[in-house]
């Protein structure tokens, strides 16, 4: 009679959405790491995804080779809550957080552990790449994550942290909701209590690259507007962007523009519309070079335009909203 497994030292803690089809993957890669299979599980939290996910999860956690368990909420919270949920429901004293658009690779876990263990830090993150398989995928509007170095922002598709760590700071903040920053939130909070961060670029993962799509890049700008909230909450974080009172330096380029075709149409109506011909065709002339079509180049000033105008209104809102300045 086989006696029951030891208790797992680390827990692998996963918030899924509406990606079923992706999580045997990512499961995958977790069974072929370097880290003794015996030492670790995993933890699958649905973010009430409604579709196929929970019976997913469910015949991964019955065949898998390594311990899976899933956990499951009905409505859509965010992914703070799951990853709480994920790492509460364990008695592991090691926390390792991805994402279930992600591949870690043989060595991730172990590396991530080894950052703990040997002292190096109670936050130990790494790096993180885009799948080379789906370079096929990468455009203008597609979406990836590329860490290669330290950058202040604690990416939660590849960190670990400790228990007690997490526990002092009662974890994501599950308020937080949908919105982009709640993994800077909890690092900085960690960091607050004393929590040493350290970076180990041996443990990597691959992160999916979606396809590039212009209403799907459209549609994500939304969630960065919960920048404007962790500003508020962490003044310091200000230094992590372009200018201090602005996030990305094209949102002060179109705000630029903005106020010139304003300025220009109260002049004369038909101004504007020049002043955006002469500026495409400028463009058109620079990019002559490109492997791109003429009609990717032509519409790609106006596109650009669109798509920095709509992000700066969602941080206009966001700012009034926060009463606090980022744009």
């Amino acid at each position: 009679m086989i006696g029951p497994l030891p208790t797992p030292q680390v827990v692998v803690a996963i918030a899924t959405y509406r990606r079923p089809g992706q999580l045997q993957d990512l499961v995958t890669a977790l069974a072929r790491q370097t880290h003794p299979a015996n030492d670790f599980e995993v933890v699958i939290a649905d973010d009430g995804s409604g579709d196929s996910t929970p019976r997913v999860v469910q015949e991964i956690a019955a065949t898998a080779p390594i311990r899976v368990r899933g956990l499951f909420f009905d409505d859509n919270q965010g992914p703070g809550r799951c990853r709480n949920a994920a790492w509460r429901s364990s008695v592991a004293q090691i926390v390792a957080f991805t994402d279930d658009d992600c591949l870690p690779r043989p060595e991730w876990l172990e590396q991530l552990v080894a950052g703990i263990t040997s002292g190096e830090g109670e936050i130990v993150q790494g790096r993180t790449v885009p799948r080379p398989d789906q370079m096929h995928r990468a455009g203008p509007w597609s979406r990836t994550v590329r860490v290669e170095r330290a950058t202040g922002h604690f990416q939660a598709c590849n960190i670990a942290y400790t228990r007690a760590t997490l526990e002092a700071v009662d974890g994501f903040d599950e308020a937080w909701g949908t919105g982009a920053g709640e993994d800077l939130d909890l690092a900085l909070r960690a960091m607050a209590t004393g929590a040493v961060p350290c970076f180990r670029e041996e443990a990597v993962v691959e992160h999916e690259i979606t396809e590039s799509s212009y209403l799907a890049y459209l549609r994500d700008r939304r969630r960065w507007r919960t920048l404007v909230r962790l500003v508020r909450r962490h003044p310091e974080t200000r230094a992590l962007y372009w200018r201090p009172y602005v996030w990305r330096r094209t949102h002060a380029r179109t705000a630029v523009v903005a106020t010139a075709l304003v300025a220009a149409g109260t002049l004369r109506n038909w101004l504007p519309a020049v002043l955006i011909a002469m500026a495409t065709g400028a463009y058109l002339i620079r990019s002559r070079g490109r492997d791109q079509p003429f009609t990717e180049r032509l519409a790609w000033p106006v596109l650009r335009l669109v798509a920095d105008g709509y992000e700066l209104l969602i941080f206009v809102a966001a700012s009034i909203r926060q009463r606090t300045l980022l744009l």
